[in-house]
């Protein structure tokens, strides 16, 4: 799941979210929009805050990755992917 459907599902607010990872609101918020990105510790940071597996987390750019593994070619149309 991506990290705004995380947020949703879970019932948390970005604000919440933000205090735990010790970050502004606006700067998850520019994460979870993939207007800035996810580095390895904001990473962590917010699978902590949201008690969930890094894993479990489809982050913006992760879906270039899996697509480039699976067919070879870089087009970005997961669904998993789509915003």
């Amino acid at each position: 799941m991506r990290p705004d459907e995380a947020l949703e599902d879970l019932g948390r607010r970005q604000g919440w979210v933000a205090d735990q990872m010790g970050i502004s609101e606006s700067y998850l918020s520019m994460l979870v929009s993939g207007k800035r990105p996810w580095t390895p510790e904001m990473r962590r940071l917010f699978a902590r805050a949201i008690a969930i597996r890094e894993s479990a987390i489809l982050f913006a750019g992760d879906c270039t990755v899996i697509e480039q593994e699976v067919t070879g070619e870089r087009t970005d149309s997961l669904p998993e992917c789509a915003a």
